[in-house]
């Protein structure tokens, strides 16, 4: 019989010494049977795989271990047969030990074993008792950090040894339960320190851990997807997410990331979305997931936006306007740059050297896509383009230029529309710059003073809004919660500006349920007050909004109700 060196990862008890070498060889020729033996192929298959996966997790190749499945030893074991590294597993028994329908317990005794080789714990025999419990609590912690590292919930770690024993036999070469649940909490609490395994588990809290599905997760998970798309079921969806979900844990493609963040988004589950693109760029350093980022978390106003640009304006400040970025990106340059310039604008007024910034870019930018050839990706990055330069003429009140920018954007996201309708289905990305662009145009021309072109603009807004059905607006509502109520305002202005002083006041009235604290507003309110000679009405608004730091309410109120 050849030379079999093993550690077990179970309890096992003796009551005496000639018992446990009794129990030993028992133990080591089932062990050299199984090693020698036939068994199921699809076990081991699976069972490589994930010891494949989890040594990648961690930075090796599988070249240390041979694994083999093997039924009636109730046990999992690390051994060095024949000078060749083993990890045998008997699923049945693993199966039975679990607490629970996840499979985190499987892991945790792969994990244990993978640690007893990788700790070199297979080379040598220890003789004490305190020596050989070290080296499974060793084991135990290695394996606590593979459940950290898979993003395994705080839960299940509480639970993982739920069905073993609370004690050992004084003989046992295995640590007490308690001892080996500190071990398997300090590997778990190391792991969950590292930013990729805190996303993980914070994107998978909820989904469940199957170590049989494995193998076949990846395409099922872009059929589902691949299904969402041509159907837009939304059962097809959500089977696509959660089978991503788990894609994550296992493979550390950045991609898999990005799309599930997409799926997100279609969804308007928006913290996830931005937590699956800080998780892609994380496994990969490419600034183009944190560009998308930055861009979003802009635009919605996240409420960790000033956290998240702190953490990442390293990535930012390495921008370069002769390198070719997708549209999305592009919009997350644009906006950042745009919320420097107007970050202090109240204390410090605009930051005009982050105004050249957008307008450099976007010129330069621009010069390149003309050489380029016309499709869908091209008029979508020129859009955003036109439409960053007219919000520069705005800052720089050129608004004859901005107005003109504003036109072309959405004559560029129109003509765009027409190559790639699943962008508007899905994430009604069209819709969402329509509003943006007629809004833009509506304030360019209220700056102007060209009141019919800003109502004209503001009618094929509403006009537009009207178009969409409960789930569209729905979605949108996620995306920008002011998208149906933000035009009042300048609707307001409009209509002051041709005379409609009562239509103006509706206007205003309409605006302050939705924009109480924006106190330009009751200054502009009580300008039309006045026009309708009410004049105790306009004081009152002029002096709550000379309060709050309206100059030009003072001025009125000083002047006309004094």
């Amino acid at each position: 019989m050849k030379k079999l060196f093993f550690l077990i990862f179970v309890f096992i008890w003796y009551s005496s010494s000639s018992q446990n070498i009794c129990s030993f060889t028992s133990l080591e020729e089932r062990i050299e049977s199984c090693i020698t033996s036939y068994t199921p192929y699809s076990d081991n298959i699976v069972a490589t795989g994930v010891i494949d996966n989890i040594l990648a997790k961690i930075h090796l190749n599988n070249k240390y271990f041979i694994t083999k499945t093997c039924r009636g030893i109730n046990n999992a074991i690390a051994l060095k047969y024949d000078n060749l590294n083993y990890i045998i597993l008997d699923f049945e028994w693993m199966e039975s030990m679990k607490y629970g329908k996840n499979d985190w317990f499987h892991l945790l005794v792969i994990g244990h074993e993978i640690g007893h080789h990788i700790l070199n714990h297979t080379e040598k025999t220890e003789r004490t008792l305190e020596a050989k419990r070290q080296k499974e609590l060793d084991a135990d912690e290695f394996a606590g950090f593979v459940l950290g590292v898979y993003g395994a919930p705080s839960k299940e770690i509480n639970l993982i040894l739920n069905k073993f024993p609370n004690s050992n036999q004084a003989n046992s070469t295995h640590p007490d339960k308690n001892q080996r649940e500190l071990a398997i909490k300090k590997g778990y609490e190391s792991a969950s320190r590292n930013e990729v395994s805190s996303l993980i588990k914070q994107l998978t809290k909820d989904v469940a851990f199957n170590l049989s599905s494995y193998p076949y997760l990846i395409n099922i998970a872009r059929k589902k997807f691949n299904e969402f798309l041509d159907s837009k079921n939304q059962i097809s969806r959500n089977e696509a997410i959660v089978k991503y979900q788990e894609i994550i844990r296992f493979f550390d493609n950045p991609q898999f990331a990005y799309e599930l963040g997409a799926l997100f988004l279609s969804n308007g589950q928006i913290e996830n979305y931005h937590s699956s693109l800080e998780l892609a760029y994380q496994k990969s350093k490419d600034e183009k997931y944190i560009l998308e980022l930055i861009g979003s978390i802009i635009s919605i106003a996240d409420e960790k936006r000033y956290e998240k640009l702190e953490k990442y304006n390293y990535v930012l400040n390495s921008v370069n306007s002769n390198k070719y970025y997708e549209t999305n990106c592009l919009q997350g340059i644009i906006k950042y740059y745009l919320y420097l310039a107007r970050k202090d604008i109240r204390t410090k007024g605009i930051n005009f050297k982050y105004v050249q910034k957008v307008e450099q870019f976007a010129s330069n930018y621009l010069a390149i896509l003309k050489n380029e050839s016309t499709n869908q990706e091209n008029l979508n990055s020129t859009a955003e383009l036109h439409n960053a330069l007219g919000l520069c003429g705005l800052l720089k009140e050129d608004y004859t230029s901005a107005f003109e920018y504003f036109q072309e954007a959405r004559d560029d996201f129109k003509n765009a529309k027409q190559y790639d309708k699943q962008l508007e289905d899905v994430y009604k990305y069209y819709s969402l710059n329509y509003f943006a662009v007629q809004y833009n145009i509506a304030l360019a021309a209220v700056r102007l003073r060209e009141w019919e072109s800003g109502i004209m603009a503001l009618l094929d807004y509403d006009m537009a809004l009207q178009k969409l059905n409960s789930d569209q607006l729905g979605y949108l509502l996620q995306i920008d919660k002011n998208i149906d109520s933000k035009t009042y305002y300048l609707k307001g202005r409009c209509h002051h500006g041709l005379g409609n002083f009562a239509s103006a006041i509706q206007f205003f009235n309409e605006a302050i349920m939705y924009e109480k604290n924006n106190y330009i507003i009751y200054y502009y309110r009580g300008i039309s007050y006045l026009g309708l000679n009410k004049n105790e009405l306009a004081c009152k608004d002029f002096k709550y909004a000379c309060e709050n730091n309206i100059n030009d309410a003072c001025y009125r109120y000083n002047t006309e109700c004094k």
